[in-house]
């Protein structure tokens, strides 16, 4: 059993451990004069003894939950982050190996300076520049009967305005 098991059968949502903890924590450590005079109790030493294991224990599942949950994000943003630059490493690789007539396709936006192009669905030049994730289909309306709107790739705009070269 792992330390993530043991958290979760402390079936308590993090916000209400972390209440109990605050309010354990106020009991505790306000001075024991304080609570005579204005709550009217007082707590016996035995009493503070076993609150103060329940502070801990709460305060320390509360913590190693956020630890949890800090990592988790960190671990999803390194992810994204390292799948964008794959992803990105992909698509420029697939540029710098297109066909002619992929290229003569792709020049349509680059002369026009515009992202959006229509082309017909049937045709196979379009799909292959879609399989390889330069273009997409922005819209699943058509212009025409078989002609629909495909924009380029944010990625793929960029790339090509800055290295027009890619296309001859």
């Amino acid at each position: 059993m792992n330390a993530k098991d043991i958290i979760k059968q402390v079936t308590l949502p993090l916000k209400y451990k972390l209440i109990i903890s605050l309010g354990l924590g106020l009991v505790l450590f306000v001075p024991s004069d304080l609570l005579s005079s204005k709550f009217g109790f007082i707590l016996p030493d035995w009493t503070r003894i076993s609150l103060s294991i329940v502070f801990i224990i709460f305060l320390s599942f509360s913590v190693i939950e956020i630890l949890f949950l800090i990592i988790e994000k960190i671990k999803d943003y390194i992810l994204a982050y390292y799948t964008n630059i794959r992803r990105k490493r992909v698509i420029i690789f697939a540029l710098k190996n297109l066909s002619s007539k992929e290229k003569l396709y792709l020049k349509a936006y680059i002369e026009d300076d515009s992202i959006s192009e229509t082309m017909p669905f049937t045709d196979g030049i379009v799909q292959s520049l879609v399989r390889k994730e330069i273009i997409y289909q922005a819209s699943n309306i058509s212009v025409s009967h078989l002609d629909f709107a495909y924009n380029l790739q944010p990625l793929v705009h960029e790339y090509l305005k800055r290295y027009p070269e890619v296309l001859r």
